[in-house]
């Protein structure tokens, strides 16, 4: 398989499948007068596809000047109606078909290795366990896009693992790629959360002593892997309790840790299996309401773009003003400079002229000589008037001049004479 077809279906987000219990709560969610964000919240922490959904949209997010400090926040600048419409009109498989029960499966071993990271993070003190469940809960990932990529191969991949082959060996054979890689490269341009893409890529390789403190969180995520893994097989006593006293030595942490986790988490997946035991077999209604739910999200985005679109050409109209102005600024400075100079030679001369007159210096007995001073005086003043009209406008309109030019309208800018 070469790269340039995974870069051609890598527009795989939308097309991922979330559960059907997870359909069946997102309609009931939204339906609330008020949507719920705490709710919203634990549903996406239970559904690895619908977090990849709101991560996906919370990424995209343009202009963020900081990074998002918690998931929290991160959550508030998520595009409730987009998401919604991407989600809703996400592939749903039907509740007992062979991709569902795969993708129950799955998203169950994810779920446990989320809260197994959240439980050692408890342990060691790590500041973030959000941010370490997270990276426990989608750590996976390239599998769900390979296998949405590519059901058909993807399918004998996952029979070769079940005759005990290493799975990311299995996928680079079969697909030229495995999941570490491909997972790594859907979520490239992701800053949030920012230890995910660490987790992904290097998870398989915890047992190394000489990874970074850095990596610390991609061991954790490794040690939890293996954890949801033993507790969906049957295993020796003796060999679980090896693997255990070999996890917490390579992560430091006190003997018979494992232990008391095994049964924390035992009772994590029973109380989530009651959960969804209200969810109908027969989900035909759900999804019509679904349908009509998108109808009502679809008329409020338009609503939105078009509106978006009246304020970007509002914006754009004011900016294309304020350049102009500021552009007329500029070129008025320069005529200013040069026609002040001359207009004060020439009020010079015409005030020398008059004093002239009044001296008898220069005769002027029909007056006309006194009176075409007044007149140039006159010209002066307005000259002037018009360039210290123009250095005060804020805003400025046009009329036509003549056929093929406009003046800039000062009519109701400045009072002169004559003009």
């Amino acid at each position: 398989m070469k790269k340039e077809e995974f870069s051609l279906k890598n527009d795989l987000i939308g097309n991922l499948p979330i559960l059907p219990q997870s359909f069946w709560n997102l309609v009931k969610l939204y339906q609330k007068k008020e949507l719920d964000c705490k709710k919203l919240k634990l549903l996406l922490f239970e559904d690895v596809c619908l977090c990849i959904k709101a991560l996906s949209e919370i990424n995209s997010v343009e202009d963020r000047k900081h990074p998002f400090g918690s998931f929290d926040q991160a959550l508030e600048s998520l595009d409730l109606e987009h998401f919604m419409i991407k989600s809703l009109s996400s592939p749903l498989h039907h509740l007992n078909s062979e991709e569902t029960i795969w993708l129950s499966q799955f998203n169950q071993r994810s779920l446990v290795t989320g809260l197994a990271c959240r439980f050692i993070g408890e342990e060691k003190g790590c500041p973030d366990l959000e941010e370490l469940y997270l990276c426990g809960l989608l750590h996976d990932s390239g599998m769900l896009f390979l296998k949405t990529s590519f059901p058909e191969e993807y399918s004998l991949v996952l029979e070769k693992k079940n005759n005990g082959e290493k799975l990311s060996k299995i996928e680079k054979e079969t697909l030229a790629t495995n999941h570490l890689e491909f997972g790594e490269e859907a979520i490239k341009n992701w800053s949030f959360p920012k230890n995910l893409k660490k987790a992904i890529k290097s998870h398989e390789d915890y047992m190394e002593e000489d990874l970074e403190p850095s990596e610390q969180v991609a061991r954790i995520v490794s040690v939890a892997e293996q954890i949801s893994e033993i507790l969906f097989v049957e295993a020796e006593h003796q060999a679980i309790d090896d693997l255990f006293r070999s996890w917490e030595n390579n992560l430091k942490l006190p003997s018979g840790f494992f232990n008391r986790i095994h049964s924390r988490l035992m009772d994590e997946i029973k109380t989530r299996a009651v959960q969804h035991q209200n969810v109908p077999e027969d989900l035909t209604e759900t999804v019509l309401q679904a349908h009509s739910i998108m109808s009502g999200l679809y008329q409020t985005c338009e609503e939105k773009t078009r509106e978006k679109f009246r304020g970007l050409t509002r914006k754009n109209e004011e900016e294309r003003k304020k350049a102009e102005l500021e552009s007329l600024k500029v070129i008025l400075a320069t005529f200013s400079h040069y026609i002040n100079n001359a207009t004060t030679s020439i009020m010079g001369r015409s005030q020398l002229i008059d004093i002239a007159i009044k001296r008898g210096e220069i005769k002027d007995e029909s007056g006309k000589v006194s009176n075409s001073m007044k007149i140039i005086q006159q010209g002066v003043e307005t000259i002037t008037a018009v360039l210290n009209g123009l250095k005060k406008l804020d805003s400025f309109k046009t009329v036509r001049y003549h056929e093929r030019s406009n003046i800039i309208d000062l009519r109701d800018k400045i009072e002169i004479k004559g003009l």
